[in-house]
């Protein structure tokens, strides 16, 4: 039994810090659509192309029922959205160096606002952290920089 709970307790230890090291997160003042628009722009501007926008509370919404009103959305959320973007020359050196490093493509921005809550919170999965490829590592580096920019640019601190 004892065994058992110190494995539990490694694992969970082990998921806690890949948690914490591989997202950066960032938050803004402004209302979530302005956040939410003005990170697409500055997207924009760093060449990314926004593929895919899904409204995560709505599609939790639909199935509410399922989950059970006892645990649906229990942090009050108001708005979860998970933004889709691609940057095709990334993409394709990416495919050149490292193919197998694809699965982090396309890229993904999550925005989040809890009810009563004056900020938008974003995160971004930091995928250069678990490559031990230097090519792929460096050229991840350079996307997340520009993403870090892009939220910078759309006034997330």
């Amino acid at each position: 039994m004892l065994k058992k709970i110190l494995i539990t307790l490694i694992l969970f230890g082990n998921v806690q810090t890949f948690a914490v090291s591989h997202i950066y997160k960032t938050s803004t003042t402004q209302p979530f659509p302005f956040a939410l628009h003005s990170l697409k722009d500055a997207l924009g501007e760093q060449h990314f192309a926004v593929v895919y926008k899904s409204n995560i509370l709505r599609s939790l919404e639909k199935v509410k029922d399922k989950i059970g009103k006892t645990y649906y959305n229990k942090k009050h959320f108001e708005q979860i959205r998970s933004i889709i973007l691609c940057d095709l020359a990334y993409a394709n050196d990416i495919i050149n160096t490292s193919p197998d490093m694809m699965v982090f493509c396309p890229i993904k921005i999550v925005l989040m606002k809890r009810e009563k809550e004056e900020k938008t919170v974003a995160l971004l999965f930091l995928p250069s952290q678990i490559t031990k490829d230097s090519t792929s590592k460096k050229l991840m580096e350079a996307v997340e920089k520009r993403l870090k920019q892009a939220l910078h640019d759309a006034e997330f601190q």
